[in-house]
């Protein structure tokens, strides 16, 4: 079913005549007057390994014979609809037809799994199968995918920060460092709960944050949370990824799905301010549904009379970041159609010349006005992606999401689009 609506029968019949067999039959005639082909740059033939309508492997190794300086890459998971997945810029700089600098010259390698955790976050994203939007600076449309996100400016020494929304357990934080990583070509530091870099958890023997989380959290570039790792990421990298709700949204408490737990001093404004960056809000859903409801959430778990002491010792002498951030995991229950799908909505950039525009009386009055637009911004898309995201079919079921993806080896299609950002959301 999945495959006929992706493509209907009279379309796979005129792709099977036009293309495939007029196609290949011009293609086999110049070839065949050919030895080899004397090619002056690289070339790549790329195949999916998954590949259900065509037998595009042995295609691959069939036309190698015909090019000088080849190079076959099979993905083993791609399908027939391979570049919907892959990155070709990706392909074309680890061939070193396109130079770039030091250090993340080689994506493909670098996000290859180095360990069981990160086979683990790579499974999580494909059972949550996540959906970006970024949005056009001038014209505020808003498009799938990061090519909107406007990073560009940190090679001119321009500084941004990322601020959103945290969710349950704090996937979210991975998604985006890898998506970004994976399609624009850059690491940003994400600043993270302290505890979650140490080697041994606080909660030991409890096996949370699961084991190697702090070895791979570093090897993408995570900080401890803190205003003065802000500032060093900022003067270092030129930007940084900071969830204001820390480990108080990430271990939400029963009724509070989607609700922002910020701190209400606008310290991140100040810093943002003094060290000229801008702030790119985003929204996010989906991981506050990644389970069905709470069997006891950390209140619950702190005053059991069983449970309580246990946790009280562990986490009474770690940071506070935001009032009652207690690192004390809830337990949950599955949902019965598995994990709901993911969506990150990147907004327009919001700099100081916003700031400026404000009619407060003093800085201070203009620094929470601004703060406040922030954080409305990022309100408003959840609200804007909790309504959008009913118009997708593939949403609220892992089972039918999981078949379309496995089949076409391709993201499953959403069926809706986001209205244009206006200047103030």
């Amino acid at each position: 079913k999945a495959l006929a609506e992706a493509l209907p029968p009279r379309a796979l019949a005129w792709r099977e005549k036009e293309l495939v067999r007029a196609g290949a039959d011009a293609i086999n005639r110049v070839l065949e007057t050919k030895n080899k082909v004397k090619n002056e740059y690289p070339v790549a033939l790329i195949a999916g390994g998954r590949d259900v309508l065509l037998p595009s492997v042995d295609e691959v190794k069939r036309l190698s014979k015909y090019f000088d300086k080849t190079q076959i890459i099979i993905n083993k998971n791609g399908g027939h609809v391979l570049l919907d997945e892959l990155n070709l810029c990706n392909i074309l700089v680890d061939m070193q037809i396109i130079k770039l600098p030091p250090p993340l010259t080689r994506i493909n390698a670098f996000l290859e799994p180095k360990s069981q955790l990160e086979r683990i976050l790579l499974g999580a994203k494909r059972i949550v199968s996540p959906v970006f939007f970024s949005t056009n600076v001038k014209s505020g449309q808003r498009n799938i995918g990061l090519s909107e996100l406007p990073l560009s400016s940190l090679s001119e020494n321009k500084k941004v920060i990322l601020v959103g929304n945290h969710q349950l357990f704090g996937l979210d934080g991975p998604l985006i460092v890898e998506e970004i990583v994976r399609t624009r070509r850059i690491l940003i530091p994400a600043l993270v709960y302290p505890p979650l870099l140490e080697d041994e958890s606080p909660l030991a023997p409890i096996p949370y944050p699961l084991p190697g989380s702090a070895a791979t959290l570093r090897r993408f570039g995570a900080i401890p949370a803190g205003a003065k790792s802000l500032i060093r990421a900022l003067e270092n990298q030129k930007a940084a990824l900071v969830f204001p709700g820390g480990a108080r949204e990430v271990f939400k408490r029963r009724g509070e799905r989607y609700e922002l737990q910020w701190p209400a001093e606008p310290t991140l404004i100040k810093i943002a301010m003094k060290q000229n960056a801008t702030i790119i809000p985003f929204s996010a859903v989906g991981l506050d549904d990644f389970f069905a409801d709470f069997i006891a959430d950390s209140d619950d778990l702190l005053a059991n009379s069983f449970t309580g002491p246990f946790f009280q010792e562990r986490v009474s002498n770690l940071p506070s970041f935001v009032n009652n951030d207690v690192f004390v995991p809830p337990l949950m229950l599955p949902q019965v159609n598995g994990p709901r799908r993911s969506y990150f909505l990147f907004h327009r950039p919001l700099d100081f010349s916003d700031f400026q525009k404000t009619n407060s009386t003093n800085q201070e009055e203009a620094l929470l006005h601004f703060y406040a637009q922030v954080k409305k911004t990022v309100q408003h898309g959840i609200s804007l992606l909790l309504q959008a995201r009913k118009d997708d079919p593939f949403e609220g079921n892992l089972f039918s999401r999981l078949a379309y993806e496995s089949l076409l080896a391709t993201r499953a299609p959403i069926s809706f689009e986001l209205p244009n950002q206006e200047v103030l959301d």
